[in-house]
């Protein structure tokens, strides 16, 4: 594979107007999506400009208490990755600072003294609006720097994209272009000023308190070496049976990558080049993994991107929005409450043992991602409190959830990139999934005893 210290530009983006700070003492780069020190195109991109500046880096965090649907279960995983993060940014001989407090107002202080800024890009509002609102504030330049795509998005497309298979194409057809390794480039003058207060990250994480919800470290430890280790053993153990096994969920074979992908401590671009580096790319198993990396991580993203109302019923395709309205009145065989199916009491013992897996581990098998979502659409009164009420449990109990992925899984339970099927009571022409499906194509009743043993 091939190896450079080239950030290309496609993945660069000057924000704002403002000039460079010829006075700064340091470049600062905001670390918000992405919380790793290798394989990361902001980070490689900030120590660049620093070396031309001839001053030091600092990277911060802002820590947003007012985060949308945060609670102490993802921020668990957060700082204990944050922790190793920043550890090894010192041993590169960068700065780094961590604040419990809105990022815009941290951000803007510390801009003040610094030469240039860099963030790096994020595809949910939050990102955006933070983005915007450092425009208004800096005198200095702001600069984005693409880092959790594989082939940056102004190459892919400039609008909402269908589905898979009109934006598979023009990812693929780029894509043996960006499988290159980023090399890290040398910090020439190391961090040196201890005068920027910071929060104790340790401190932080201790104050926890777990009520209705626990950390999952347990099952998921966090930071890039701990995703890394799992990932290696993933391609040794795994993937040769990944196409075949993937969707049997008593019994996978999959890469548990999407935590560490959301809260960037792997880079989805270090995934492909470690598995082309041991597997043939054009296998069977290599091409169904990279099928879910680059182009649906893509399309999840491209969907955020350009529609406004990702998190909502209305960001719906027309003819799902039409045909679930028209059967809302239809009678269900069955209304759970919210709190119902939070606590797992339906009648259905696999979806219950889903609900289960969820609450316990912080994550859900993919196919029974798909099953526990269309059941939920038909156990509510309506198909607007069921989108409401998917997105509540998904966001809640997912380490993975708030994500470009999760917000277009929970779109596509209701419709999004996929097609009108047969038209049903409730479901209208929205896809369905019933439990004689499920038994068809996997084995519940040994997902539900994995679950069980799991419990205990």
């Amino acid at each position: 594979m091939k190896r450079s210290a080239i950030i290309p530009e496609s993945r660069i983006e000057i924000l704002n107007d403002a000039e460079v700070n010829r006075e700064g003492k340091y470049v600062l780069y905001l670390m918000q999506r992405a919380h790793r020190s290798e394989q990361n195109f902001a980070l490689e991109y900030a120590v660049k400009l620093a070396n031309q500046h001839s001053c030091p880096l600092l990277v911060a965090f802002g820590y947003d208490p007012e985060f949308p649907d945060a609670n102490d279960r993802h921020l668990d995983f957060m700082l204990g990755g944050l922790q190793k993060t920043a550890q090894a940014l010192r041993r590169r001989n960068i700065g780094f600072i961590f604040r419990t407090e809105s990022p815009l107002k941290f951000a803007a202080g510390l801009s003040e003294e610094a030469a240039e800024m860099v963030v790096d890009k994020g595809y949910l509002r939050y990102h955006r609006s933070l983005y915007h609102g450092l425009c208004r504030r800096l005198t200095t330049r702001l600069t984005q720097v693409e880092t959790d795509s594989v082939v940056p998005h102004s190459l892919v497309s400039d609008k909402q994209e269908y589905a898979a298979r009109t934006i598979r194409p023009k990812v693929m057809k780029q894509l043996d272009d960006h499988l290159v390794w980023l090399d890290t480039t040398s910090v020439n003058i190391a961090f040196q000023l201890d005068h920027l207060p910071t929060d104790d990250i340790q401190r932080v994480r201790d104050s926890l308190r777990f009520s209705d919800i626990h950390s999952v470290t347990e099952f998921f430890p966090e930071g890039t070496a701990a995703a890394r280790s799992r990932f290696d053993d993933f391609l040794k153990n795994e993937l040769a049976e990944y196409d075949k096994l993937r969707n049997q969920p008593h019994d996978p074979r999959l890469s548990h990558m999407s935590p560490y992908l959301h809260f960037g401590q792997i880079s989805p671009l270090y995934l492909l080049l470690r598995m082309r580096e041991l597997w043939d790319r054009k296998s069977k198993n290599t091409e169904s993994f990279t099928e879910e990396l680059a182009v649906r991580r893509s399309l999840s993203q491209n969907f955020c991107l350009h529609q406004r109302e990702y998190d909502s019923f209305e960001c719906l395709p027309g003819w799902a929005k039409e045909s679930l309205n028209k059967h809302k009145d239809d009678e269900r065989e069955q209304i759970y409450t919210r709190k119902q199916l939070e606590n797992g009491e339906t009648n259905d013992p696999y979806w219950n043992a889903a609900q289960q897996e969820m609450v316990l581990t912080g994550y859900m098998h993919n196919h029974m991602r798909m099953y526990w979502g269309k059941r939920i659409l038909g156990w509510c009164n309506t198909p607007e409190y069921a989108y409401q009420t998917t997105l509540y449990l998904n966001n809640k109990y997912f380490l993975d959830g708030r994500d470009p992925n999760s917000f277009a899984n929970v779109a596509w339970l209701f419709g999004l990139h996929d097609q009108g099927w047969k038209e049903r009571p409730v479901y209208g022409k929205v896809r369905i999934m019933t439990q004689g499906g499920l038994k068809r194509k996997t084995d519940p009743e040994a997902y539900r005893k994995k679950v069980e043993q799991m419990s205990r």
